[in-house]
């Protein structure tokens, strides 16, 4: 043991850890579970979503107390620093990772009931790509490999990519026939939705390297979303 830090300093760092490793692994259940909602159009399954916001709400506040309390420390060693200030960024990104699950649940009720085809199968696999990224992006977190995050980092333009290939699909889906307006317009912010947790795996990336590294990315961040934010908006709590 590293002299100066007692035996609870130490307890304090691996309680540190466990939440941050228990709230990121939460977010990803959330996430995993709304994109199995969506694609078999289960009810329960999606109110199980909503329902368990409020889990990771509160997980994410006791790890930034957590962050805050370790912070104050008089006997923090400083090269837990950079770690614990990146932790505070990336518990409030997953946070809304989590309230994009569980928006995407809350559309799924309405998707449910509509005849949506092929359409719900398509905008899944989009969800499924943002999954792969926060997964492994989380892994990086846990392996502590820079390399992992500058990874995630430069893929997600494939991921806007693909987003704007599917965009155009539902607007193609929405014109062929009117009965298709509600479902369509569902499927968009869902889309949308799935969109923003690349963006966020991104800015987990980036906290990534500034932990391990004392730095962000000097490349400006790779983007190949050209749809208007006017367009959809935000559907992020």
């Amino acid at each position: 043991m590293p002299i100066g830090q007692s035996r609870s300093s130490v307890a304090a760092l691996e309680h540190f850890a466990r939440l941050r490793m228990t709230l990121g692994g939460a977010v990803e259940e959330q996430l995993h579970s709304s994109i199995q909602a969506l694609e078999k159009r289960d009810i329960k399954l999606a109110n199980a979503v909503i329902e368990k916001d409020m889990m990771i709400d509160q997980l994410e506040q006791e790890l930034r107390e957590a962050a805050v309390e370790l912070l104050g420390s008089v006997w923090l060693p400083k090269p837990h620093i950079p770690e614990i200030l990146s932790t505070l960024s990336v518990s409030k990104t997953l946070e809304r990772i989590g309230d994009l699950s569980k928006n995407v649940s809350k559309r799924t009720l309405v998707i449910s009931g509509e005849d949506a085809g092929d359409m719900v199968t398509t905008v899944a696999r989009l969800g499924k790509r943002a999954l792969s990224q926060l997964s492994d992006v989380l892994d990086g977190y846990r392996e502590r490999d820079v390399k992992l995050a500058a990874s995630v980092w430069n893929s997600d333009s494939q991921l806007d990519e693909m987003f704007n290939s599917i965009f155009q699909e539902i607007a193609e889906y929405i014109v062929s026939d009117k009965s298709h307006i509600t479902a369509g317009l569902h499927l968009a912010f869902v889309a949308k939705n799935y969109e923003r947790v690349g963006d966020h795996t991104t800015n987990i990336a980036e906290q990534l390297q500034y932990s391990l590294t004392g730095e962000y990315p000097e490349a400006k961040r790779p983007k190949g979303d050209d749809t208007s934010s006017s367009i959809l908006g935000r559907d992020d709590d």
